[in-house]
């Protein structure tokens, strides 16, 4: 468990973890959204929604290492 904590919250984890989904991210709809301005507003909204559930997981694993003590 402490492997894949420091995986997902070491900077070099998290960045190609970030990466990796918005690769997939552009892969899945190909040409659908054209417009610039569009594919760096889903960027950021990926990137939010990736950090949110990060901080979530963080804080569970924190709060079950409150419990153990």
């Amino acid at each position: 468990m402490d492997d894949l904590r420091e995986a997902l919250f070491s900077p070099i984890g998290l960045t190609s973890l970030k990466l990796r989904a918005i690769s997939w991210w552009k892969l899945v709809d190909g040409e659908l959204w054209s417009n610039r301005i569009w594919v760096l507003m889903r960027e950021w909204v990926l990137l939010l929604l990736v950090n949110g559930l990060l901080f979530e997981f963080w804080k569970i694993s924190m709060s079950n290492e409150g419990s153990r003590s």
